[in-house]
């Protein structure tokens, strides 16, 4: 059993060193979401408004997110930014887009992501009639 001077002492040692692996641990993880965002374009596979299919609104459009948090939607040469963020901690992503018309101003809101990959992201956004459910996949 150790002396309770030096359970001290081991507390003040090893504390600090596990605080600082949390957040070594966790700024990977941001590095990860970083890359994967970053890295390549996106397109939607689908996108459900509560209970209707409106996927076909977005034909066309491509993705690109950069690390500064603008995200660009383009279609045939036409870009429109927005912003977004990811949060790790509560596994969402918020995005706006404020000047732009529908389709791009409905991904507006904090998505919170349900299942995800290096190629794909599954996520939700909770509205005041159910829920939106966004797929987009990555650009091969």
């Amino acid at each position: 059993m150790l002396h309770p001077h030096r359970r001290l002492l081991f507390a003040l040692f090893f504390f600090p060193l596990f605080i600082s692996c949390e957040k070594l641990i966790e700024d990977k993880k941001k590095d990860l979401l970083m890359e994967i965002i970053t890295n390549g374009t996106w397109y939607i596979h689908q996108y459900r408004e509560v209970d209707t299919d409106i996927t076909e609104e977005f034909s066309g459009y491509q993705f690109q997110f950069f690390e500064n948090g603008v995200v660009t939607g383009e279609k045939e040469a036409a870009a429109t930014d927005g912003v977004w963020e990811g949060d790790v901690e509560n596994i969402s992503i918020h995005a706006n887009f404020p000047s732009a018309a529908p389709p791009l101003s409905k991904l507006s809101g904090i998505w919170k992501i349900k299942d995800s990959g290096r190629d794909f992201v599954k996520a939700e956004m909770t509205v005041s009639t159910g829920k939106n459910l966004l797929h987009l996949l990555k650009n091969k």
